[in-house]
């Protein structure tokens, strides 16, 4: 078995199991309620919609196809696998952190277009462009142990990006958003937290602004909006 395989199998059977755990105990988003970041990936939705022996529900499996035509046509160097993987971990991920699939995949856009060896000049790694201290931080929170394996790196940053999410929404459903949640928790992904504690709101660096700008717009976009 190839090193990749055996780290994105080593990923999901982790996620998976604390999710497991999580709806043993009947683990469930409160509205209002603020997720702590050690226990953001085991406060899951409960879900009613059937659940196949990879993972997806039934809904996650009617998209799957478009989802990863759409990730291969970013980037047509991936391999089949790759895709594949992909586009399983986007959905997987993002259905069980109760997060818009649609909002990981402008993420990843932004970050990497889905280049998984993609390495920033400060040091950020994978398609998520995890920094080498957040990725050690949240390393037993996601099973993360190789931030340039796709799933493994998607774990991670939906993980991170909920987080930023429950911070700034006060623990909302991914329906109950307002823009002004996801703004705020992209600029926390890009620059830090602490920079939006201190300018009490987006900072004022080009780079993070043109950052949410970006990450919106494709969002608003894959959601169908053109204003």
């Amino acid at each position: 078995m190839e090193e990749r395989e055996r780290t994105s199998k080593a990923a999901r059977l982790a996620y998976d199991k604390a999710v497991k755990a999580a709806k043993q105990r009947n683990g469930k988003r409160s509205s209002g309620t603020l997720a702590s970041r050690s226990g953001v990936r085991s406060a899951v939705t409960s879900r009613n919609a059937p659940v196949a022996a990879n993972g997806l529900s039934a809904t996650a499996q009617s998209v799957f196809p478009a989802y990863r035509a759409f990730i291969k046509s970013r980037n047509p160097r991936l391999t089949e696998s790759q895709a594949s993987d992909i586009t399983w971990a986007v959905l997987r991920y993002s259905e069980a952190l109760d997060t818009d699939p649609r909002l990981v995949i402008a993420l990843i856009i932004a970050e990497s277009d889905f280049n998984p060896n993609s390495t920033s000049r400060s040091g950020a790694m994978g398609l998520g462009q995890l920094m080498p201290g957040t990725a050690q931080d949240i390393a037993t929170k996601t099973g993360l142990q190789n931030p340039y394996d796709p799933v493994q790196n998607i774990a991670g940053s939906v993980w991170l990006l909920r987080s930023h999410l429950d911070k700034y929404s006060g623990g909302k459903a991914m329906n109950d958003l307002k823009w002004n949640h996801i703004s705020l928790a992209l600029a926390a992904y890009n620059a830090g937290p602490g920079a939006v504690k201190k300018y009490k709101g987006i900072p004022p660096y080009r780079e993070t602004q043109n950052y949410v700008r970006k990450i919106n717009s494709i969002y608003r976009q894959l959601c169908g909006e053109t204003g």
